[in-house]
């Protein structure tokens, strides 16, 4: 009766009732839902959000949907998000000789969310001849033009990357 997806932060539930004569009818604003780990997700049986499962923990729980006598299950698992990207600014980064610009590194993550991740990044510079970018507490993302030219600037958390081309003119 009840099909699910998994991994998301709010979701819809759907109940498809199948009977006797092999129709199907939408049952989910019918059906009663539970869970099996409340510490996971709820699950919505408010009028107008029926089947409305909201992550509130990570982890695995069974997610039930019951009619009368009839009642069918499926797993339901949520994760933390995970970051698939890294965007720095300003873009493209441009100072002065001699001159220091703050950077910040902004990762993107699986459930649409964004964070600053300025001071968790590891900073790094392609050419430090050039633009040097700071890691030391309270500095992180500074970066300083040393000579005229450009280099990629990089910020870095686990396997994930975000680079730029910093310019240092006159």
């Amino acid at each position: 009766m009840a099909r699910a997806r998994s991994g998301r932060r709010r979701s819809s539930r759907l109940a498809t009732g199948t009977f006797t004569d092999a129709s199907t009818q939408d049952l989910t604003s019918a059906v009663t839902w539970s869970r099996s780990d409340g510490g996971v997700v709820v699950v919505s049986n408010a009028l107008g959000t029926h089947g409305l499962a909201t992550a509130i923990g990570t982890g695995v729980t069974s997610v039930t949907a019951s009619l009368g006598a009839v009642s069918d299950a499926t797993t339901f698992t949520t994760t933390d998000a995970l970051l698939i990207s890294i965007a720095i600014t300003p873009d493209p980064p441009s100072t002065l000789l001699g001159l220091t610009l703050q950077l910040t590194a902004t990762g993107f993550f699986t459930d649409g969310s964004s964070q600053d991740l300025t001071t968790a990044v590891t900073w790094a510079s392609g050419n430090g001849a050039i633009v040097i970018v700071l890691n030391v507490l309270g500095q992180e993302g500074q970066a300083l033009g040393l000579t005229l030219g450009s280099a990629q600037v990089t910020a870095t958390l686990g396997a994930v990357s975000g680079a730029t081309t910093f310019q240092v003119t006159l």
